[in-house]
């Protein structure tokens, strides 16, 4: 909104924000003929902001725009006092809307994944150029592990409906064989009236999710409702050694390369192997392929099954 809307800041990326100092890293400024259209401008400015790294006054401001008292002008000092329970805090999230924001996360993770692949095919109707993960005869499945706070970890499996369709599980077992459904044909698709924002849309429900895509990570951040940035992350897959340095050819666990029927299963929990030695057998299209350890270790889980 060009000459109705000015942002005057000196931070940039990386810089880092001292409490020795104002703690400001911008001022939004607008203009309006008068002062409703003044606030209107001024939050749907905020609106746009996204703000990743540190906690900020957004949605605080956002709350007082909203304010009916505010609204008229006729305030005083305590306003922030008389108005605390409106203005301070949030409600929390009954145990069902918990599980679902952190499902609308991790759907926000995965569709993000084949983002690119997606908008660079060369046809849109032709099946082989689709990202569905369709297989023959089986459901595909993606597990991913998704952070709450600093540590708190949410494991979870994503179920390819299609290629922007899925079901989110949470599986209520070690081996995910009894899961609890959190998302049920969810379809996600880019706001087509809000840039920055997905709608997760069910058979009974539609969900707004703000993000903030880092392009030179493809780390996908993802906001609230009111533009504060949640504590819900994916969880990063990086194989690290027992040595604790990253180590791809030493990794501390073994995945199937494709997906197929485990046909034998060579050790037990708690079993000492050697490397080289076999793990598990996996049989696809007609083809087995042993699956081996690749430094010496002790067996700690097993989570399949043979057959």
């Amino acid at each position: 909104m060009e000459g109705e809307v000015r942002i005057d800041t000196g931070v940039r990326q990386g810089d880092q924000i001292s409490t020795f100092y104002d703690p400001m890293i911008s001022k939004l400024i607008v203009w309006g003929e008068n002062r409703n259209q003044g606030i209107e401008r001024l939050h749907s400015a905020l609106d746009d902001y996204k703000v990743i790294g540190l906690p900020t006054n957004i949605k605080f401001m956002k709350r007082v725009l909203q304010n009916e008292t505010f609204k008229t002008g006729v305030y005083d000092t305590s306003f922030i006092e008389k108005n605390q329970a409106e203005l301070l805090g949030d409600k929390p999230l009954s145990e069902e809307a918990s599980k679902k924001r952190i499902a609308s996360v991790a759907l926000a993770n995965v569709w993000f994944e084949n983002a690119g692949k997606r908008f660079q095919r060369p046809s849109s109707v032709d099946p082989w150029h689709t990202f569905d993960n369709f297989r023959i005869n089986h459901t595909a499945r993606r597990d991913i592990t998704i952070v709450e706070g600093e540590d708190k970890l949410h494991k979870l499996k994503i179920e390819y409906v299609s290629e922007n369709k899925f079901n989110v599980l949470l599986p209520k077992d070690k081996l995910g064989l009894q899961t609890e459904t959190l998302l049920s044909n969810a379809e996600v698709i880019e706001n087509p009236e809000k840039p920055g924002e997905l709608l997760i849309r069910t058979d009974s429900e539609q969900f707004r999710l703000p993000y903030l895509l880092d392009e030179a990570t493809n780390e996908v951040f993802c906001l609230d409702q009111e533009g504060a940035p949640l504590k819900i992350t994916k969880k990063k897959d990086e194989l690290y050694s027992q040595e604790g340095g990253l180590d791809m050819g030493k990794q501390d666990f073994v995945k199937s390369p494709m997906p197929g029927t485990v046909v034998k299963v060579y050790v037990k929990p708690g079993q000492a192997v050697k490397a080289n030695e076999p793990l598990i057998s996996v049989e696809s299209m007609k083809m087995e392929f042993l699956i081996r350890a690749t430094h010496d270790v002790k067996v700690k889980e097993i989570r399949v099954n043979e057959a």
